[in-house]
Order: C-alpha cells, then sequence, then structure tokens
C-alpha cells in the first residue's frame, strides 16, 4: 500500500466488518490527495476494496484536488440519484403507455416522491 495522507478518508476499523455493498455507502468513489497528484478511488465489489482507478497529476494548469474532487462529486451525486432517476422514468412510462392515472401509478409516484423528499 502507498504512502497515505494522514488526513485520509481510510475506513474505520468498525467499517470493516459490514458487507461490501455497505462499505462503499453513498460514495462509491473517494479522493486521495497526495503531494503532487490526487488518486481517485472506486470500491470494487468483486475485490472487496477500494482500488485506484486514476491518478490526476498536478501542474501549472491543474489543480488536481479540485478536479479529482469534482469527478468524485459528479459519480456519487449520479450513483445517489441513479434510482430515483429509473424510478421516474418508469412511472412516465407507464403514465404514457395507459395514457391515465390507476392506482398502480399513482402508487408508484408517490414512492419516488417520498425517495426524492428523503433525499434532499
Amino acid at each position: 500500500m502507498r504512502n497515505q495522507n494522514p488526513k485520509s478518508h481510510a475506513a474505520s476499523p468498525k467499517t470493516t466488518a459490514v458487507r461490501p455493498k455497505e462499505l462503499a455507502g453513498d460514495q462509491p468513489w473517494i479522493c486521495r490527495h497526495l503531494a503532487g497528484r490526487s488518486d481517485i478511488e472506486a470500491y470494487i465489489v468483486e475485490q472487496g476494496g477500494r482500488r485506484t482507478i486514476a491518478e490526476v497529476p498536478a501542474s501549472a494548469c491543474v489543480n488536481a484536488r479540485e478536479v479529482a474532487t469534482f469527478i468524485t462529486k459528479a459519480v456519487n451525486a449520479y450513483e445517489r440519484n441513479c434510482d430515483i432517476i429509473a424510478g421516474v422514468e418508469t412511472v412516465l412510462e407507464a403514465f404514457l403507455e395507459r395514457k391515465r392515472v390507476d392506482f398502480s401509478v399513482e402508487h408508484d409516484a408517490e414512492v419516488i416522491l417520498q425517495k426524492i423528499r428523503k433525499s434532499r
């Protein structure tokens, strides 16, 4: 394992006993900021842990910390909202196919709205 910044986002001892999918939590991608570069790490279920998937080197034109942070925030936001987006798509498709709102479509829409409200 390479040298890491002492302020890194290393997993606490409590989280090591948690099932792999839960270990990634709501941040499947994280940044490790090192001298001269930032690493982007992803949680790989098949490997049971995080692996570096990209290195963003610092340069005169590139702030590695800002670029890596931007990328990880974008991916993590997508991951958090992916199921909500898919649910909205399903409800809209059902509505358009039936051209009316029945109990089933109304129920599905309410479930999606609750998820959206909880995510705020």
